[in-house]
């Protein structure tokens, strides 16, 4: 599958590379980073990258409101089937821009997750693939009293996931599930014994 990530700032970035440290082999995984956002009511071709690379799946991962008005040209550009854009800050990407983005891509699947962390399998066969490994966490945690080991199946795509499953490890079960059970909806299957 090929993924175009647009970004514009430290938090695409950390995602960014997560998304390049995880991504299957069979990924191609390409980037372009918008440097200048442009003005309201500016000609937004002056704006939007020269070339970008075509993609079955877009991430936009812009940080600016004023950004989001390039959305539709740069998926146009890449040829894009599905679009992926989170809304981790209504800033960003205001509903107005979502109900735009949506009118201008219509032949595009597009979700918005809120936060990107919520993202679940659905819809286009690029953002199925794409959420079976990133989105909605999903762990199953082994061990008997301790947790002795924590397999990340489906990760948050900043990489937050991997990073609290690794300290888990040598936490006490009772505490651990009454924590946990807030954040992370488990299943019957998420604790095997070890």
């Amino acid at each position: 599958m090929r993924v175009l990530v647009v970004y514009s700032g430290r938090y695409g970035e950390r995602i960014l590379q997560n998304i390049a440290k995880r991504a299957p082999k069979h990924w191609s995984i390409a980037a372009t980073r918008i440097q200048r956002i442009p003005p309201l009511d500016s000609d937004i071709g002056l704006y939007t990258p020269m070339e970008v690379e075509k993609a079955e799946l877009m991430l936009s991962l812009l940080e600016h409101a004023e950004a989001a008005a390039l959305i539709p040209a740069i998926a146009k550009k890449a040829e894009v089937e599905a679009l992926i854009a989170p809304v981790d800050n209504d800033i960003w990407l205001p509903q107005g821009e979502i109900k735009r983005i949506r009118e201008s891509l219509p032949e595009v699947c597009c979700v918005f997750p809120r936060p990107f962390c919520s993202l679940a399998p659905s819809g286009h066969r690029a953002i199925l693939e794409f959420a079976k490994l990133f989105g909605r966490p999903k762990l199953v945690i082994r061990g008997r009293e301790v947790v002795e080991e924590v397999e990340v199946l489906r990760g948050a795509p900043c990489g937050s996931t991997w990073h609290v499953a690794n300290r888990l490890v040598g936490a006490l079960l009772r505490k651990l599930y009454g924590k946990l059970r807030y954040y992370i909806s488990f299943t019957r299957a998420w604790l095997q014994p070890s």
